[in-house]
Parts: C-alpha cells; structure tokens; sequence
C-alpha cells in the first residue's frame, strides 16, 4: 500500500508539472473590462494564488509521512481540482489548452486524488507521525 501510494504522489507531481509544460494549441484572446472581470478569470486566479505556496509544502509532508501534511493536501485538493477542471473545460482558458495537456491534467487529479485517500487509509495511516 505505501508503494502504491508513493507512486500516485510522484505520478500527480510529474503529471501537473507536464500539464503545466505543454504549450498552448493557440494564443488565447480575451478582452473585458477591467471593472468586470471573467468569473473563471478570478476563480483560476486564486486556484493558482492558494495553490503555489501550497502544493510543494503538501507533496513534502506526503513524502515524509508528515500529519501536517495529510491536512494540507486535503486544503490543496478542493483548488487544485477546480483549476484541473476549468483547464480542461471547452470554454475560456480550456478552448486553448491542447488535448495532451488536457488529459496530463486529468490523469494529475486522479492521481492526486487517490493519493489523498490512500493517506487517510489504515495500511498508510499508520506511518505518519507527528513533526
């Protein structure tokens, strides 16, 4: 169990940063008013903000079997899985993602996922420790 869920961590931190690195099918052009931004513009902006302070200190405390790091991973999973979603939508930002990147995103959320659940099972559990 604790290969497995070592493996689905590694997976989604290699799958996000692949979904991340592949270029855009097209430029993506969007105009509005500065008074009225998009929603999806500031939804994916604070996925984005609450994310990146956030995700390398979970995958640490995942990684050394940290409690704290259970927590945190479970606070990133609800932003991470709405960025993953509007990356992978049809609209907007999603239009010009290209197709690799999209399933990247994809098989990244569902190893995060599992990877999430797998801590909080009683084979993993047993291995984290306070610090």
């Amino acid at each position: 169990m604790i290969k497995l869920f070592r493996a689905s961590l590694v997976v989604s931190v290699i799958a996000v940063m692949a979904a991340i690195a592949i270029p855009l099918d097209q430029p993506l052009h969007m105009s509005f008013s500065i008074e009225r931004p998009p929603v999806e513009l500031l939804v994916m902006t604070i996925c984005v903000l609450a994310n990146l302070p956030m995700l390398p200190i979970a995958v640490y405390g995942l990684l050394r079997f940290r409690r704290w790091g259970r927590v945190v991973a479970v606070v990133v999973t609800v932003p991470l899985i709405g960025l993953l979603l509007l990356m992978g939508s049809n609209a907007g930002i999603g239009s010009v993602v290209s197709a690799s990147a999209k399933v990247a995103a994809a098989v990244a959320g569902v190893a995060w996922v599992l990877t999430v659940l797998l801590a909080y099972t009683s084979g993993v559990r047993g291995r984290f420790r306070r610090g």
